[in-house]
């Protein structure tokens, strides 16, 4: 996986090939951009059909997660914010894996792993999708609270 950052302005190069090559923004809260670091402003429209996703971080002992959500489908996959280094990493790898659970025909599957090889962080701009996140992180707040007790929780792979 290629990481690639939005350029600063329209006319600086994007640091991956032609503009046919598949591409996927994580558009990313501000708190998690700044653990990331900064950002251009140029947008690149995405190459699958299912868009852009979006990431936040989700506070939750004992340790952080990122709360990461398909702009179009609502699709959502959790991960573990540290080590931060390897987040895009991590979240290609759950995307792909959740994209696969899709009943769906397999090239258009295909089509949206492929989509998620040139992985580039942005800035989140769809409120709607951000007022969704939020209802999402309560969900997941309330099971951690529902399962406190529960042993499995201390062991969960995410």
């Amino acid at each position: 996986m290629r990481l690639s950052r939005i350029p600063h302005d329209a006319g600086e190069k994007r640091g991956h090939g032609s503009p046919s090559e598949p591409v996927t923004t994580l558009r990313c809260s501000a708190q998690l951009r700044r653990r990331l670091g900064p950002v251009g402003g140029a947008e690149v429209p995405p190459s699958g059909q299912l868009g852009d996703w979006y990431a936040r971080i989700v506070a939750t002992r004992p340790r952080h997660l990122v709360l990461c959500t398909n702009e179009c489908s609502l699709l959502c996959v959790v991960i573990p914010l540290a080590p931060q280094r390897q987040l895009l990493d991590r979240f290609v790898e759950a995307a792909q894996h959740r994209i696969n659970q899709i009943p769906a025909p397999a090239d258009a599957r295909m089509k949206e792993r492929a989509a998620l090889a040139d992985v580039q962080v942005g800035r989140a701009t769809n409120r709607s999708v951000i007022g969704g996140m939020n209802e999402f992180t309560y969900a997941i707040d309330a099971w951690f609270a529902h399962r406190s007790g529960d042993d499995e929780v201390a062991d969960v792979r995410l």
